[in-house]
């Protein structure tokens, strides 16, 4: 439903304006391959670092595009 959640709870959701530009399976993909940059370690367990997410920049391909990663 366009959301994910982090090891340590924090909420990531695709802002509405954006749903019809972006693909969910794509975001998906993404933050899979990436996913492990937008942690702290150091510590037992990696916290999700929210100041590298805002940091963090997603490329946006044209829609199909989107659908092929995800897809693949």
């Amino acid at each position: 439903k366009g959301k994910f959640v982090s090891s340590n709870n924090k909420l990531i959701r695709i802002k509405q304006n954006m749903k019809d530009e972006i693909l969910f399976d794509y975001i998906y993909e993404i933050l899979v391959l990436h996913g492990q940059k937008l942690y702290k370690s150091g510590s037992q367990y990696p916290q999700f670092d929210s100041k590298l997410f805002e940091s963090f920049q997603i490329p946006l391909p044209p829609r199909e595009i989107q659908r092929q990663i995800g897809s693949e």
